[in-house]
């Protein structure tokens, strides 16, 4: 590692002849610059030779590898992600509105991109990996377990009772954990009254521990 600060990560690898990293996958998005020599690259499936002046992509998620044969490579790696360090990032940013599909048009508009299919008039753009959330808010009874029909921030938290339990002990009042289908949820308010969404998304695991 050459370089680390909140979300940008900088590692510069060198492989003599035969080397190799084992096959994963990443924790955030990361660029990989050949420097120097040549190689072989794998993101998923695909495998293709790596030399100097070259780029690759490795998304998220996706295994990954680096490896040498006959000769020597030097990479950089360019990790980009808000989690580094225990960050916090911005999971959603919900919009609540009378006039859903009108709302939708205007974010699509700004974003330059379709309006995503909805359904019940409720629509999610993916903005570099926020969801801008657009939904309907009117005079019909809430179902159950849904929040107040208020605008607000989501960030993302890896285990939600901690985090409630965290910002109870610095005298915040926070609602208790419901589960929704997109995961679990608590709510707080900010000092002006705006709702803040605590979410954990809940894996396989996760779900079967509840």
């Amino acid at each position: 590692m050459i370089y680390e600060k909140s979300s940008l990560l900088i590692s510069e690898l060198r492989f003599a002849k035969g080397g190799t990293i084992d096959e994963h996958p990443g924790d955030s998005d990361a660029e990989v610059y050949c420097l120097e020599g040549a190689g072989f690259v794998s993101v998923g499936e695909l495998v293709s030779s790596f030399e100097a002046g070259q780029r690759v992509l490795w998304p998220k998620g996706i295994n990954h590898n680096l490896w040498t044969t006959e000769t020597e490579m030097q990479v950089l790696i360019v990790h980009r992600s808000s989690d580094i360090d225990g960050q916090r990032r911005i999971d959603e940013i919900a919009r609540f509105t009378l006039q859903p599909r009108e709302v939708a048009e205007f974010y699509a508009a700004v974003l330059d991109t379709d309006v995503p299919a909805g359904d019940r008039d409720v629509f999610s753009f993916d903005v570099d990996g926020v969801n801008l959330f657009i939904h309907p808010t009117d005079d019909e009874p809430l179902e159950p377990g849904w929040p107040e029909g208020v605008d607000h921030i989501a960030f993302g938290v890896e285990d939600l009772d901690k985090e409630c339990e965290r910002l109870r002990r610095q005298g915040y009042v926070v609602g208790s954990p419901q589960t929704f289908p997109w995961g679990r949820s608590a709510y707080l308010s900010d000092p002006d009254g705006r709702m803040v969404e605590l979410h954990e998304t809940l894996t396989l695991s996760k779900a079967k521990d509840r």
